[in-house]
């Protein structure tokens, strides 16, 4: 399924963005082109996130444990919001803690997916102010620690006594938000 699913959409993202690079096209139709991107890598992003919980669901979900720049990746993570924290004209800070080591072994994909999907969500319920991610590292000997990221956001926020439906599936701490900002839960 996932290869049907996939497959087409890569050809619209790979597409894209040969039109994006190529010349002769007017500002309007250059941006059109980058949205049209966009727009296409979050899709895939959806795809991606909805085959993962299907392959949580049936048990069969592995990491790939892969020696990952982290710094790069938050980066990477980071532009791929930015659009529309500017189209918001919202400001986004970049916290790495002084500590945390330059390398580690990560999923790198699935890492940058929890990233992006903080990022998304503070970007999403925030209409002013600025969404900072914070990286921080705790040792716990010469080759292993934990990693700590966080998003802080200036957004609507979540009554204390809601906070108990976070991280159940389809389940909303205000349903009636749904309806300015969309989502399932």
């Amino acid at each position: 399924m996932s290869h049907e699913i996939r497959t087409p959409l890569n050809g619209v993202v790979g597409f894209t963005e040969l039109l994006k690079n190529s010349g002769g096209m007017t500002d309007i139709q250059k941006e059109y082109a980058q949205n049209s991107y966009i727009s296409a890598n979050s899709l895939l992003g959806i795809i991606n996130d909805i085959l993962d919980f299907s392959k949580i669901e049936a048990g069969k979900l592995e990491l790939d444990e892969i020696k990952t720049d982290i710094i790069e990746l938050a980066e990477q993570a980071c532009d791929i919001v930015k659009f529309n924290i500017n189209k918001k004209n919202l400001e986004l800070l970049l916290n790495i803690s002084h500590d945390v080591p330059r390398f580690a072994v990560v999923d790198p994909l699935r890492l940058k997916q929890i990233i992006i999907n903080l990022l998304g969500n503070a970007v999403k319920f925030t209409d002013s102010g600025e969404i900072e991610i914070k990286i921080g590292f705790n040792k716990n000997d010469d080759s292993n620690g934990e990693f700590f990221f966080s998003v802080r956001d200036t957004g609507i926020g979540i009554p204390e006594k809601q906070k108990n439906n976070l991280f159940q599936a389809f389940s909303q701490a205000d349903k009636s938000v749904s309806r300015k900002y969309g989502g399932t839960g």
